[in-house]
């Protein structure tokens, strides 16, 4: 006989208290991911497979109220990004229509940005949206200044040293740097961050193998989260680096993250706007 199916929940860590609440399951769905909290902290946005699909291209962008209420399908698409106003959300599409997409909440009046961007993030001030994209064969963001309609990579030239970025990357809190998962040279891996004004200012803050999972969260100016498979049972678990500290350095070891569900396999962190909550996908194995 086949297993059962693991439960997917989303939940929700008080940073302050430490304890984790199960808002919701999603038994409707064989995965999910790339969770994104509207700015009021009322509304979820998230990528899902439904009952008989398999492949990522065939992930649909799904929104629904904090307590699980209001489950809406908005179409095709992948890791949604909220404004900070929630009226819109910036989010990805898979072939046939590849690129950068901005929507409205409903699904709406859907806009391309950028038909060769991937995984986009809306910055926390609202004035801009990031995403990945080759630059000149080597992988660069490229930032979108929604006041001045105007495009800018980060690197710039293809000087990123970097072959890709992986997904779901983060803005700082303050809107002045991102953080992200990139394979440098000799294939090692970087946790790493850069100014979003300045391609030179790279800061290396944790070098390791392909365990980790990218999905990264800033929990603070200091503290980022991501998500990395056990070496023990490869379940995936929350951990945290410091982001004021740069490898070499030994004591910038991930630690996991305080208040997460035991037994069970957590990723695909997100944090509020206020930085008093963190919400991530938990599966029951």
């Amino acid at each position: 006989p086949q297993s059962p199916l693991p439960q997917i929940w989303i939940c929700r860590l008080d940073l302050q208290t430490g304890v984790t609440t199960k808002l919701f399951e999603l038994p409707q769905l064989t995965s999910v991911g790339s969770p994104s909290l509207s700015g009021d902290g009322k509304r979820i946005a998230f990528e899902g497979n439904s009952h008989g699909t398999q492949s990522a291209s065939d992930s649909h962008v799904w929104v629904c109220n904090t307590d699980g209420s209001g489950l809406r399908d908005l179409g095709p698409g992948a890791m949604p990004t909220w404004s900070p106003r929630g009226k819109r959300i910036a989010f990805c599409k898979r072939s046939p229509e590849h690129g950068v997409w901005v929507m409205q909440a409903d699904g709406g009046h859907q806009q391309l940005i950028d038909e060769a961007g991937w995984c986009a993030q809306w910055s926390p001030n609202g004035n801009m949206i990031a995403y990945t994209r080759r630059v000149n064969e080597a992988a660069d963001f490229v930032i979108f200044n929604l006041v001045e309609d105007e495009f800018f990579p980060v690197f710039g030239d293809g000087r990123s040293g970097y072959s890709s970025f992986n997904w779901n990357f983060a803005w700082s809190p303050d809107s002045k740097r991102l953080c992200f998962k990139g394979n440098g040279p000799d294939n090692e891996i970087h946790v790493a961050s850069i100014s979003v004004h300045g391609g030179s200012d790279v800061k290396v803050h944790y070098r390791t193998d392909d365990s980790v999972r990218a999905d990264l969260a800033w929990i603070d100016n200091n503290v980022v989260a991501f998500t990395q498979s056990s070496a023990d049972d490869k379940r995936n678990q929350l951990m945290t680096v410091r982001t004021n500290v740069q490898q070499p350095a030994g004591e910038n070891a991930p630690r996991p993250l305080a208040g997460q569900l035991q037994n069970h396999a957590n990723g695909s962190p997100a944090v509020s706007r206020d930085g008093r909550t963190l919400i991530y996908v938990s599966r029951s194995k």
